[in-house]
């Protein structure tokens, strides 16, 4: 919940790895540094849905859309 992470933010700072469900995650916060994160979206970074999400939300779903085609499902 929000007590462990802002825990995990006072001692790691505002990127740290962690586990979500089993998985390695990063966490990131703080304006300039989320703003990197999303410049650099599909070059830094690569969204990777657990298997039980990715289904759930289905092939189609604006989470699971990349490039242009999540452009153009976002308007």
């Amino acid at each position: 919940g929000a007590g462990f992470h802002a825990s995990r933010r006072q001692k790691y700072g505002n990127v740290f790895k962690t586990h979500l469900l089993g998985r390695p995650l990063i966490r990131v916060t703080g304006a300039e540094n989320v703003r990197k994160v999303l410049m650099g979206e599909h070059s830094l970074v690569t969204v990777d849905w657990p298997q039980s999400t990715s289904t759930l939300l289905g092939p189609n779903s604006l989470a699971n859309s990349i490039g242009d085609i999540h452009r153009r499902r976002r308007k």
